[in-house]
């Protein structure tokens, strides 16, 4: 249950640093004329949602590829021709 709670805290604190570097959220902080800050978040859901769209493709793409990849390796090559087990030499 640790684990779970650890697990899920890095990711929130992933998807908090990516969401800065990427421009999905900014903070203002404004002083008040009566000595009270005022600190607000704004939060663009459209490039969230376009740059999550982005890297599901990404994803998606690199996955297609690694699976085109496993294939034509796993395929025998119809180039070489079969080779002949080798022959056992009886004991001296």
């Amino acid at each position: 249950m640790k684990n779970l709670v650890y697990l899920l805290f890095l990711a929130l604190v992933g998807f908090s640093v990516a969401g800065y570097f990427l421009n999905w959220y900014k903070f203002t902080d404004d002083n008040g004329t009566t000595g009270h800050r005022h600190l607000s978040i704004d939060i663009d859901t459209n490039k969230v949602r376009t740059d999550l769209q982005k890297g599901e493709a990404k994803v998606g793409e690199t996955l297609q590829n690694l699976n085109q990849e496993a294939q034509t390796a796993a395929q025998p090559s119809t180039d070489q021709k079969p080779t002949a087990p080798p022959q056992l030499q009886p004991p001296k």
